[in-house]
């Protein structure tokens, strides 16, 4: 649980976080994390345990946004690239969405229902615009 705790939450820009770690290995150690977390049963703070979940979830989600974003921008991106990056994305979009009710369903009630579309509208902004720009380079 130390370790879930401790993991370090440094922004990715162009493909590399603030330490120079690359994308894939910084994403690849959360999805450790994610499983460990979900190995772990509590006994007690049921509640509190739920939203640490589904904060690496939304860790897991940039990060995993963050790598398709920077295949996307990078100087090999090409029309014929569009396809399965697209195909990524809509994975993650169906990911987002559970993610984004869970979230919901947590935090209903500590925070007003109008914080709530905005963080999530946040969240999902980038996400929804790659997505519309990747369909139209795609057909």
């Amino acid at each position: 649980m130390w370790q879930i705790l401790k993991a370090p939450q440094n922004l990715v820009k162009s493909g590399k976080d603030t330490n120079s770690s690359a994308i894939l290995e910084i994403k690849d150690d959360a999805v450790k994390l994610q499983k460990q977390l979900s190995t772990l049963k509590p006994k007690a703070n049921r509640n509190e345990f739920d939203h640490l979940r589904i904060m690496l979830d939304i860790r897991v989600q940039y990060l995993v946004f963050k790598e398709l974003e920077a295949r996307y921008q990078s100087p090999e991106f090409s029309r014929s690239l569009a396809k399965s990056i697209l195909k990524e994305l809509e994975v993650l979009i169906v990911e987002s969405n559970k993610t984004d009710m869970q979230f919901n369903e947590l935090n209903n009630g500590f925070l007003k229902s109008e914080e709530l579309i905005e963080l999530t509208k946040m969240r999902n902004e980038k996400l929804q615009n790659m997505y519309l720009t990747l369909k139209s380079l795609s057909y």
